[in-house]
């Protein structure tokens, strides 16, 4: 990632620095199990529909730190410190967290509804394709970072520098293209994740929703006392020189 003429390299984060150190530990813990006679153990740990709907449901947390090899994990946890650090910076800890945790759970929850439409349509062999990795995490991350600040630029392979925008369109595409024409159910699960992140940005916390759920839940004091505060919104920064370019925030 570059700012201005130099690279900027964010502080790690504390969550962010869980979740690498958790992905790292369990990929080497993965390595090891692999060449003992407990590797048969590694199946009930990505998300699979078939052991999810058999009663493993746990599956639906662990999935995302199992990876398929050094450079997956590598990637993943470099996204995780560059773009995961700037963005838990900006929203705080605790927001961030929630974000990520409905990303991995909608994430997950569309996966499994995908494979068993597919599998009524195609048959049964959707529903042992696994899902598992980072990747619908980070995705989400990239998607956020490209609608907050799409003219930053990232250098993709450390050797092209691409705008966020442009970048984050480059990932979208890579996963419909492994989706439809490599028949990989987990790209689509990859693309669920990224969609339900969106949705949680744009309408979960927009005032819209929350003058909804306080009408449904009929707690008028509630609503009226939550009037007048700051909502989490999607404006421009208009502060910036250029309007149309400036990076967009939260409030």
């Amino acid at each position: 990632m570059q700012q201005g003429h130099g690279v900027h390299v964010p502080k790690l984060t504390y969550l962010n620095k869980i979740i690498i150190i958790t992905a790292v530990v369990v990929f080497f813990l993965q390595n090891i199990l692999m060449m003992t006679s407990f590797a048969p153990i590694l199946q009930y740990i990505p998300l699979t529909p078939a052991n999810f709907f058999s009663g493993h449901i746990y599956e639906l947390i662990t999935y995302p730190f199992l990876s398929r090899g050094v450079f997956e994990i590598l990637f993943e946890c470099l996204l995780l410190w560059f773009v995961g650090s700037d963005l838990e910076s900006m929203w705080g800890t605790n927001r961030y967290g929630k974000f990520l945790a409905f990303v991995v759970f909608g994430g997950g929850i569309f996966y499994l509804m995908l494979t068993w439409v597919l599998s009524m349509m195609l048959g049964p062999a959707a529903l042992v394709s696994p899902l598992m990795g980072l990747t619908g995490m980070t995705s989400f991350l990239l998607l956020a970072y490209a609608i907050l600040y799409p003219n930053q630029v990232f250098t993709f392979m450390f050797i092209f520098p691409m705008k966020a925008k442009h970048f984050c369109s480059l990932i979208i595409g890579l996963f419909f293209f492994y989706g439809i024409f490599r028949n990989s159910y987990e790209a689509f699960g990859h693309l669920g994740a990224m969609a339900c992140g969106y949705f949680h940005m744009v309408w979960l916390s927009s005032p819209r929703f929350k003058k909804w759920r306080a009408y449904f839940t009929r707690d008028p004091q509630k609503a009226k006392k939550r009037k007048g505060k700051g909502n989490l919104r999607l404006v421009k920064n208009f502060d910036d020189d250029d309007n149309e370019n400036g990076p967009k925030y939260w409030q």
